[in-house]
């Protein structure tokens, strides 16, 4: 939904999508034609898409790819926007991941792919500073003028 943000919010500035792609490998479906850059608004130097690469739900290179607008050599762990600005894609390997699978929920320790149950990953915590980390991509965000909008009824 956060790609999608800025098609119905102009004010949307920047997006930082976790566990994202145009197919869902577990039930055969592609979502293209709502989420692939050539549909989306958010500019692509404004997209920071980071996914497990055993990700069997959403996982894949070219899905990235498709999503981010950023292309790079088969195999690539990362893609970076041209411009340097930290947007583009960053695929995270199972060795950097405490329980050894980055999955569907690489952000999180002794995971299932189904409920995303557990604890988070030490190396997407704070004060952790990986280019998938919580912290950098936020901190990637706030360069972008990115703001939380406090609700005065909480909803």
């Amino acid at each position: 939904m956060a790609v999608l943000a800025r098609n119905y919010a102009p004010n949307v500035k920047a997006v930082y999508a976790l566990s994202v792609s145009d197919y869902a490998q577990n039930i055969g479906e592609s979502f293209a034609a709502c989420i692939d850059k050539s549909v989306t608004a958010i500019p692509a130097n404004r997209l920071m898409i980071v996914n497990g690469v055993s990700d069997t739900i959403f996982g894949g290179q070219q899905p990235m790819e498709n999503v981010s607008g950023y292309t790079c050599p088969s195999g690539s762990v990362q893609c970076w926007s041209p411009d340097g600005n930290g947007a583009g894609w960053y695929n995270v390997q199972n060795s950097e991941v405490k329980d050894g699978l980055a999955d569907h929920c690489y952000f999180m320790v002794a995971n299932t792919q189904s409920d995303c149950a557990g604890v988070g990953d030490p190396g997407w915590l704070p004060p952790a500073a990986n280019n998938w980390s919580l912290k950098t991509n936020l901190d990637w965000l706030a360069t972008l003028g990115a703001k939380r909008v406090f609700s005065p009824t909480e909803y």
